[in-house]
């Protein structure tokens, strides 16, 4: 009982964290657009083909680009729990759909804070609600702080990329064809939540009253529907001084012991 209590003490969103503008995303989208224009280094953490190059240095950055494997413009064939650089050689690392793949992303992202500069940015997109593609994790926004801030990192945005049914549809009828996912998703999505929530909200007017507790948790409910079925997320952290820094989430404090009886 005490630990469920606690958990719901716990708020949905952390002090400190941008988490969007609110709206379910119905296209791909990618978290370089949260990246803010800069100069310096970036490495860009399991480059594949070098698809983030172009854009990476379009915002200003130098571009090495890492994999597992060589393929395209690989620049260093390594491992991500084992980043063979000195310590504090980037301003910026970069990782696109990497970290669900990885069978200990605690370690790498303690690798991502070894070689950033003080101030320096990790910016990237993780798997959420997405089906398995050969991958470890799926990721909260929860769980993806704590990664973040246990590595060292202050979350600065973690905000929903594809939503969960575009993701799910794209794993299910695009295959090697045409994209058909965006269109059915834009088509169906949007829609159906534009009528769940009239609904909803009709149903608690008519009961309630517009100054309801009920109006508040559906209003409550629809802010948070972004980030419950995200497919992707989307981040944006920055090297700090340590594991605990400004902004960290208030969890509910542990509970009091007893006082012990003073002996008379």
């Amino acid at each position: 009982m005490g630990e469920c209590g606690s958990r719901a003490e716990v708020p949905f969103f952390a002090e400190g964290i941008a988490y969007g503008d609110g709206r379910t995303v119905n296209e791909w989208i990618i978290p370089l657009r949260i990246l803010p224009p800069g100069r310096g280094r970036a490495l860009d953490l399991g480059c594949g083909d070098g698809g983030g190059r172009r854009a990476l240095e379009e915002k200003g950055y130098s571009w090495v680009g890492m994999d597992v494997r060589r393929d395209g413009g690989v620049s260093v064939v390594a491992d991500a729990h084992r980043l063979p650089f000195k310590d504090g050689v980037f301003d910026v690392v970069y990782s696109l759909q990497v970290f669900e793949h990885l069978s200990r992303p605690w370690d790498a992202a303690a690798e991502v804070t070894r070689v950033l500069k003080p101030g320096g940015l990790f910016c990237g997109g993780v798997a959420a609600l997405e089906p398995f593609h050969h991958s470890y994790f799926n990721y909260t926004h929860w769980g993806l702080e704590s990664i973040l801030r246990q590595a060292g990192l202050v979350p600065r945005r973690i905000e929903p990329g594809a939503n969960a049914f575009l993701v799910i549809l794209h794993h299910l009828v695009d295959g090697a064809g045409p994209q058909l996912s965006p269109v059915i998703a834009r088509m169906t999505v949007r829609p159906l939540l534009w009528m769940l929530r009239l609904l909803g909200t009709g149903f608690i007017l008519l009961r309630y009253g517009r100054g309801s507790t009920q109006r508040r948790q559906i209003d409550s409910y629809f802010a948070k529907f972004p980030l419950r079925f995200a497919g992707h997320l989307h981040f944006l952290a920055e090297k700090g001084n340590g594991p605990v820094a400004a902004g960290a989430r208030k969890s509910a404090p542990p509970p009091r012991a007893p006082e012990a009886r003073k002996r008379g």
